[in-house]
């Protein structure tokens, strides 16, 4: 097998298929095709550890590899929206710790003397 072969229109379009039947059947989610300039980076990587393994050997190595660097973006995506329409909790208000123990700081209103 050459790198003509490994990166033809055609292993390109199969490869883009296969993650994304990967991705629905592992996260439940649907994605578009992903850039092919990022694809043929990992692909150019595959194929450079070990270009003597067979098309299908290689196109499950791309594969594995390209749901790893795809896998993140969707989780956090998802975390995004099943969380956007909660409110976060406020942040505790300051404690002032020392060696006497702890203080509450009282912030004065109006005058004092």
């Amino acid at each position: 097998m050459t790198w003509n072969d490994f990166t033809s229109p055609r292993n390109i379009m199969n490869i883009q298929k296969l993650l994304q039947q990967a991705v629905t059947i592992r996260l439940g989610v649907g994605i578009p095709p992903q850039k092919e300039a990022d694809l043929k980076n990992i692909m150019r990587a595959v194929y450079v550890q070990n270009p003597s393994r067979s098309l299908q050997e290689m196109n499950t190595a791309v594969l594995e590899q390209a749901f790893q660097v795809v896998k993140p973006g969707i989780m956090m995506n998802l975390y995004y929206q099943r969380n956007s329409g909660t409110i976060s909790a406020p942040m505790a208000h300051p404690v002032n710790v020392s060696t006497r123990g702890e203080k509450i700081s009282e912030v004065p209103i109006g005058f004092s003397r």
